[in-house]
This record gives C-alpha cells, sequence and structure tokens, in this order.
C-alpha cells in the first residue's frame, strides 16, 4: 500500500511526533500471529502489478514484493473481530517526507514468511459503502494550536501568541528574538513571508487564508520555533 505524503513539506515533517498505519480488519484467521511492516523497495504501479511483477515488463527480485528486511514496528492481530488495526510507522512517514528513502510504500508481512501465511482482508481504498474504513495514515503534529472564528489567545512557551481578530490573525513575540516569519500551508507551500526587523507584533490578513492548517515559522539568529494552527470557518 503507499500514500502520498508529499504535500507535506520537510520542515514541517520536523514537527510529526506520532504516524499511525490504520487498517479496517474484515474477516480472517491467526489473531494471535506477529506481523510485520517493512519498505517497499520498488516503484509498483497499481494497474499492473501482479505477483510476478511491479510494472509490466518489470519482474520482482523475489516472487510477490522486493522489501527492506528491516521491520518499521510489530502488532499482534487483534481477536478475530470486525474493528481497525494500527501500527506505528512515524519514522518510516518522516524519511519518505524527508527523501531519506523513495516512497515506494509498505508491505505488511506475517513471521511465518511468504508461503503458508493465514488470509485476511481488508477494506481498500476502492470501498466506497463507508469510505471513512479506507485505510489511512494518522499524523500527529507537535504543537497543536486552533484558531476557531472568535477571539482567542494562543501561547506557545510565551514565545509566541496568536490572536484571532475579526478580520486578521495577530501575532505577538519577543522584540529581537526573531528576524523572519513565514507562514506554510498543510502542502508545504510559503503563502506568507516577512521580515521582522524590530517589530515585537505582526498582522497577517486571514481573509488571504482559506480555512486549514498552517505552521508559522518564526526565524531568529540562535532561535527557531514553528508552531501549528487551524484556521476555521467563521
Amino acid at each position: 500500500m503507499k500514500f502520498d505524503v508529499s504535500h507535506i513539506s520537510k520542515e514541517v515533517a520536523e514537527q510529526i511526533v506520532s504516524a499511525k498505519l490504520r487498517l479496517y480488519f474484515t474477516e480472517g484467521k491467526e489473531s494471535g500471529m506477529s506481523y510485520y511492516v517493512h519498505r517497499v523497495q520498488k516503484e509498483w504501479k497499481e494497474n499492473e502489478i501482479t505477483w510476478e511483477q511491479y510494472q509490466i515488463g518489470k519482474t520482482w527480485d523475489s516472487a510477490g514484493c522486493d522489501f527492506d528486511t528491516a521491520r518499521i514496528t510489530t502488532t499482534y492481530r487483534l481477536p478475530d473481530n470486525e474493528g481497525w488495526e494500527e501500527y506505528t510507522v512515524t519514522d518510516i512517514i518522516k524519511d519518505f517526507i524527508k527523501g531519506t528513502y523513495p516512497n515506494y510504500g509498505l508491505i505488511i508481512f506475517p513471521s511465518i514468511g511468504r508461503w503458508g501465511a493465514p488470509h485476511r482482508f481488508y477494506f481498500s481504498s476502492e470501498y466506497s459503502v463507508d469510505p471513512l474504513k479506507r485505510p489511512k495514515i494518522e499524523i500527529e503534529f507537535d504543537q497543536v494550536n486552533t484558531v476557531p472564528g472568535g477571539n482567542k489567545t494562543i501561547t506557545d512557551n510565551k514565545a509566541i501568541v496568536l490572536k484571532k481578530l475579526e478580520s486578521q490573525v495577530s501575532l505577538e513575540f519577543e522584540r529581537g528574538r526573531f528576524h523572519t516569519l513565514s507562514v506554510i500551508d498543510a502542502k508545504g507551500s510559503n503563502v506568507f513571508s516577512t521580515a521582522i526587523d524590530s517589530r515585537n507584533s505582526l498582522l497577517l490578513p486571514s481573509d488571504r487564508f482559506s480555512a486549514g492548517v498552517y505552521f508559522v515559522n518564526m526565524r531568529g539568529r540562535s532561535d527557531n520555533r514553528v508552531i501549528r494552527f487551524v484556521l476555521a470557518e467563521r
């Protein structure tokens, strides 16, 4: 399986504290067996992949899949009842984002090897009855701050204060501590940048920002802070 995380910038990746692979189990056996997550090593295509090949005319070195033998995470099967199964994959997701490894996806592999493993079935990305039960990566970021429609003040260790006003987002910070500021959206795009100079506050026109997740990056000579905030619909 593969998840597109290319919209998350390398800078934002440093704020990831947890990434979990979640699969919705529907039926199968062997709840007590160990399963491992591994990194896939070939760039497979969904409409071309088979047991023998990862793309048309390109065969696996080992039938089924070529993957890194290093185990990313381990889980023991939950009881054989329908529901979510969860794997911690924080380090490899950060590595994909930072380009440490190419993102060719992940494979779950049973402890008994390639042959004779009991079948387990999960909803796929094509499952349309309840899209919320499709495979997902849940990412948790550090320093989660929410700026709702009403006025709210948020403090990050007293270094930066955010205030949501009627049509602006106000940033207050210690004078002389930071010299540049940038606002990055969840896709990693820089949507606003400015020099701070000797100021200790700054107004951002919120009508330039749609509702969503943003990261404020404050840089100083010896200090760098990134805080996350959610700009909600008003």
